[in-house]
């Protein structure tokens, strides 16, 4: 099922407005009634586009606070937060499944039609969804409560809203209803580790063998939560439970890369380390929490007594008393973090084995799968993974483990522990705009292609708004190509049964790559409102930039301002004095001649050929 046709009756800044998604229908609302006629599909589209789902591909463009992430907002909002702009907003968005069977979705809008000379109407105040058929008139008809597997994907940018209507939580779930299509949120930040990494395996591939993006690797340090202890535990029991090794056991020839035994060494010594960093991590908030309840005795008091808690038994010779602290008690930091982990939750959860402990969990298979791996990627205190290497069939298996428990872990409900990561990581030798891309596309791949509802295949409909944020001019270039790359690696085996693709963007080279009807543009009216400008007369496939961008971009000038006003400048200066050209004085012609020597800095050629025939016109 795809998304043909969206009215926007009252958002926001939109109204009175409607977007056509797929020229082949046309889409009209008569005397309350709702009319789909579909029309064949045109010859250019079937040759230019021979992957089915490219064809579904729509793009928005328009200035700055015109109004496009207000559409999409609107295509992608889950069923709360349509409920909670209610009773202001008001729209329908209807799609077509198969012949002519169709979907809509309606909120504060009514549609009617007769039945056996009875009026039907559907729809009205709050929100609703049918799936229907037309008659022979194309009128809408038959309407029936929604079922369909159809998902909506709502791709942004987490940290570009002025005034977020989403939850910025690092878990999206799905909003799976019983009114609308399925949605669900996938800010470009919270897209899996896995899925970046295994594209950008692919990307650079495309990189000389000599290019230093060939060493792109994940780099973890085992040193991340520790780093500000501020003195809170004495010194004898760090030394006695928090010892690290490269303070205490390794030589100063822990670096020689000749050295096959402290290569192993290395290893044990970063393992041990990362895990000791969670423990002194978690004894330390304890400790500050003690100090806090000390210093304010009025919350202590207001503090529900802590019940006695039984203890968890781990295994037969691993047994946490969730009651005391394992304070100079031997065991291993990765079962010391266990300890402290259930210590903390039996004083805020009701069981001791809570959401901490849960997590603690996590970071103990992050010890067991990370241990896995080969001892070549450990230094003593860092842990190098190639970007190449990591889905060779040695490693594939540990890294998506790996990256699982980095990820999909629950947040534990004490305040600021872990709520961002639980194992911080970074890439290298990867720009922000290589990693932007990498966050695109990997969503596209899990959403796409790697989730199934129910079971079920489904088909997608998948937003992005602006994903070329941060991207140089060519990737931007490259991006509907990248997506066609995508769209035909997975056609055989696609979970989808079809895509959609609609992206807002401020690129021009998007243009390039699509037929006019598959563009809408958006003009900002001086009232702030919006006005929907479907399609265009001009030739957008193959375009050049300068066509594009002073159609589709609404731009008044397709040079940058401050030149634009120092070029303009000039020129009159020029034709103010050419009347008197014979009369100048010495400033005027020094002016005349300073200009003159301007002109072969001019990059435009029609402007400099214009300044050329002014000045010949002085001589």
């Amino acid at each position: 099922m795809k998304l043909i046709y969206c009215y926007i009756r009252d958002y926001k800044n939109i109204k009175d407005q409607s977007i056509i998604f797929c020229p082949d229908f046309k889409v009209e609302v008569k005397e309350g009634s709702l009319y789909i006629e579909q029309g064949a599909k045109k010859e250019s589209e079937m040759v230019f586009f021979e992957n089915r789902n490219l064809r579904n591909l729509h793009i928005i463009v328009g200035k700055t606070g015109s109004g496009k992430t207000n559409i999409l907002n609107l295509i992608g909002m889950d069923l709360y937060n349509r409920i909670y702009q209610a009773p202001s907003i008001s729209f329908f968005l209807v799609y077509h499944k198969d012949a002519n069977e169709y979907a809509v979705e309606l909120c504060n809008y009514s549609f009617s039609y007769y039945d056996d000379d009875k009026k039907q109407v559907y729809g009205g105040k709050g929100y609703c969804a049918y799936s229907l058929f037309t008659d022979e008139h194309h009128m809408g008809c038959n309407f029936r409560n929604l079922k369909d597997d159809t998902v909506i994907f709502n791709g942004y940018d987490k940290h570009s809203f002025s005034d977020p209507i989403y939850s910025d939580s690092r878990k999206q779930k799905y909003d799976i209803n019983l009114v609308f299509l399925s949605r669900v949120n996938v800010p470009y930040q919270n897209t899996d580790l896995f899925f970046v990494c295994k594209y950008l395996s692919q990307y650079i591939k495309t990189f000389d063998t000599e290019s230093d993006k060939r060493k792109a690797s994940l780099l973890i340090r085992s040193q991340n939560w520790s780093t500000d202890t501020e003195d809170l535990l004495p010194r004898e029991l760090i030394e006695s439970d928090y010892y690290l090794y490269r303070e205490h056991y390794l030589s100063e020839d822990l670096n020689n890369q000749d050295d096959s035994k402290n290569i192993i060494e290395r290893k044990k010594c970063f393992i041990h380390d990362l895990m000791v960093d969670y423990a002194l991590y978690l004894r330390t908030v304890i400790e500050r929490n003690k100090l806090y309840l000390k210093n304010n005795p009025s919350v202590a008091e207001d503090q529900n007594p802590i019940r006695k808690r039984p203890k968890i038994r781990m295994s037969k010779y691993f047994v946490i008393d969730p009651n005391v602290l394992p304070d100079y008690q031997k065991m291993s930091p990765v079962n010391r973090v266990m300890w402290l982990a259930a210590y903390i939750d039996r004083s805020s959860e009701s069981d001791a084995a809570g959401t901490l402990f849960s997590t603690a969990k996590n970071i103990y298979q992050i010890y067991r799968y990370i241990s896995k791996y080969d001892k070549e990627y450990f230094a003593y205190d860092t842990f190098s993974l190639p970007v190449s290497e990591m889905f060779l069939r040695k490693n594939n298996n540990i890294t998506d483990h790996l990256f699982y428990n980095m990820e999909q872990y629950d947040v534990p409900v004490d305040g600021g522990l872990f709520e961002e990561e639980l194992l911080p990581y970074r890439l290298t030798c990867i720009s922000a705009g290589e990693h932007q891309l990498a966050r695109v596309f990997g969503s596209i791949e899990k959403s796409c292609f790697d989730v199934r509802i129910n079971a079920k295949e489904h088909d997608v409909i998948y937003i992005l708004d602006e994903p070329e944020i941060y991207m140089h001019p060519e990737l931007c270039r490259c991006f509907i190509d990248r997506i066609n790359g995508i769209l035909k690696e997975h056609d055989d085996s696609q979970k989808a049964k079809s895509i959609q693709i609609i992206i807002s963007t401020h690129s021009p080279f998007m243009l390039s790559d699509v037929l006019p009807e598959q563009v809408t543009r958006l003009n900002c009216l001086p009232n702030g409102k919006c006005e929907i400008v479907n399609g265009s007369d001009k030739q957008y496939f193959g375009a050049n930039i300068h066509t594009i961008m002073a159609d589709g971009f609404f731009l008044d000038y397709t040079i940058g301002e401050y030149s634009r006003a120092i070029l303009q400048k000039m020129m009159d200066q020029l034709k103010e004095m050419l009347p008197r050209k014979d009369s100048l004085n010495s400033d005027e012609s020094e002016r005349v001649a300073r200009i003159k020597a301007c002109i072969p800095q001019i990059g435009d050629s029609i402007i400099r050929k214009s300044f050329e025939i002014v000045t010949e016109m002085f001589e």
